[in-house]
């Protein structure tokens, strides 16, 4: 097995977020033929019990699928899928070569938010592509299958159903409205950069957005501080708010406008420091961005989110308001999500145990 098949972040009952695109924006999907033709791969896999799928939408040159792994060898089903379409390409198309760029492009989902957020951004690859105004009626993706009467026998409508208010717990079948009410809001530029960033999430470490999501503020503060500690001026996967949310956020807490003369105002809290250090910390934006974004030089930013740090550390007065303006902007970036519960092992959705 080649090394870009082996193992990569895979568990029994993972769901992972895949996606796969044709070699050179090679129109991969151009024919109904194409995608049926994967889409009976997928089936026999299903059928195998070696994976199930959630979610799913084809354009012209790529796919993006929701994927549970239920025996912790994704890579395994997906390699002779993919290994028997390249060979259905070629040979209907007289070519040779290379079918799919790479091996498929995956993340595992560890939040209800980011599942959430994978689903909308799924449905909307087609509406965004000028495909169809709605994802419901996009043939070649699962939202038509989530709202119609009848969908294909592999498609497990149940974990996402879920999230609907009004859908059949049994069939997993939803009212049209509710759906697109749950799914059909969405930031698309925000979810995509969220989305890249959480391919790159450590193993092993819960997605922040179930602890800014749920009301344990303890957890909150606790994650701060963790980030405090081990803050090392990079940004890692820790996008969690929008910066222009973020910003209108602290201005309505502070009263501040202009950020370049806030240092020399009284300001006993530090507005001006946290907003630079959750800008850094919270909204993933480097030295250069915030340094544009409040008209300061990228000396400052660095300066000041040293500051911010060192004062989560030590002073609990700012280290409360800054979890309340964190938490507040998050809400506000997500403010389409249903309330909040967490994703279990099995991939279903299971209430929060606060500690």
């Amino acid at each position: 097995m080649s090394k870009s098949w082996r193992y990569r972040e895979d568990e029994p009952g993972d769901l992972q977020f895949v996606t796969i695109k044709g070699v050179g924006g090679l129109p991969i999907f151009a024919l109904r033929e194409d995608v049926r033709f994967l889409l009976s791969l997928l089936a026999l896999e299903v059928r195998a019990e070696e994976l199930k799928v959630l979610c799913f939408a084809f354009v012209r040159n790529h796919a993006h699928f929701l994927l549970l792994s239920p025996h912790g060898a994704l890579h395994r089903p997906l390699k002779r899928v993919l290994e028997r379409f390249a060979v259905y390409y070629n040979r209907t198309r007289g070519r040779s070569g290379h079918v799919f760029k790479d091996r498929f492009h995956s993340a595992c989902i560890r939040s209800e938010a980011s599942l959430i957020c994978v689903v909308a951004y799924t449905d909307h690859n087609p509406v965004k592509a000028g495909l169809v105004e709605l994802s419901t009626a996009y043939e070649f993706g699962s939202a038509a299958s989530y709202v119609g009467d009848r969908s294909p026998p592999w498609l497990d409508r149940r974990t996402v159903a879920a999230y609907i208010p009004g859908a059949d717990p049994r069939t997993g079948q939803a009212p049209e409205d509710a759906y697109l009410r749950v799914f059909g809001k969405i930031d698309y530029e925000f979810v995509e950069e969220m989305i890249e960033r959480r391919r790159h999430l450590e193993k092993g470490l819960s997605d922040p957005l179930d602890t800014f999501l749920s009301p344990d503020r303890l957890h909150r503060i606790d994650w701060l501080l963790e980030q405090s500690m081990q803050a090392d001026g990079s940004t890692g996967a820790r996008l969690l708010a929008k910066a222009d949310t973020l910003r209108a956020v602290l201005e309505e807490c502070s009263g501040l406008r202009d950020w370049e003369r806030a240092a020399g105002t009284d300001d006993a809290i530090g507005w001006r420091t946290m907003l630079i250090g959750l800008l850094r910390l919270g909204c993933a934006r480097n030295c250069r961005q915030i340094a544009a974004m409040l008209r300061i030089s990228p000396a400052t930013v660095v300066r000041e989110t040293r500051r911010h740090i060192e004062r989560l550390r030590q002073d609990r007065t700012y280290l409360g308001a800054a979890d309340e303006v964190l938490t507040e902007a998050v809400r506000r970036t997500f403010d389409f999500l249903p309330p909040f519960t967490a994703i279990g092992p099995d991939g279903r959705p299971r209430d929060l145990i606060s500690l």
